[in-house]
């Protein structure tokens, strides 16, 4: 960055580049600061696809953090305060770090069936949320795309155009909320 423009940066914490907020501690790591930016990117475009996508729990700490892997592959950008919230991610070493298995602490949850359920999970608000609904909501957004590939743009779509998640559920995958949560707790257990 130009030197007057990083100044403002690290006075801020964060700048705009052509009305896109991008924050970020420039005492965290670079990989920390990356996957800030990553994340906040995915999030609008997500918002500009589909409308308000952002407002549901399930959709940032999961589907968003999911994709956010995807690209940057760390875990350390956290609206919920996961490690610190589940017991399973204690056991684990902390949700926090750039190696922890999301995927596999849900696996572990819904073994012992302390996985929230899915009708809970889709609409449990992001401020309410605990470290299991965000690793449930994580598992759900793999779930998504690799699962329902063919269906999850029509279901993004229905889900943010004002429909409730469960309603969306039934219209575009074709399953009740519960019906889609035996599914998902019978693929996590078969994707191991």
């Amino acid at each position: 960055l130009p030197e007057a423009l990083d100044k403002q940066r690290r006075r801020n914490a964060g700048f705009y580049v052509a009305k896109l907020r991008l924050d970020f501690n420039s005492d965290r790591s670079a990989a920390y600061r990356l996957e800030c930016s990553v994340r906040r990117v995915i999030y609008i475009l997500m918002n500009s696809a589909f409308g308000r996508f952002g407002r549901l729990g399930w959709t940032g700490e999961g589907l968003i953090a999911y994709m956010t892997w995807l690209v940057c592959r760390t875990h350390l950008v956290h609206y919920v305060r996961v490690g610190a919230q589940t017991e399973q991610s204690r056991k684990d070493g902390g949700a926090g770090r750039p190696d922890f298995a999301w995927l596999g602490a849900a696996r572990r949850l819904a073994a012992k069936d302390e996985l929230p359920e899915l009708t809970y999970i889709v609409s449990v608000d992001l401020n309410a949320m605990t470290g299991e609904d965000a690793i449930g909501a994580y598992a759900f957004g793999v779930y998504l795309l690799a699962a329902q590939t063919e269906l999850i743009t029509q279901f993004l779509h229905a889900t943010s155009s004002g429909r409730e998640t469960a309603r969306a559920s039934e219209v575009v995958l074709g399953y009740t909320l519960p019906e889609l949560d035996v599914r998902f707790r019978r693929w996590l257990r078969e994707t191991e």
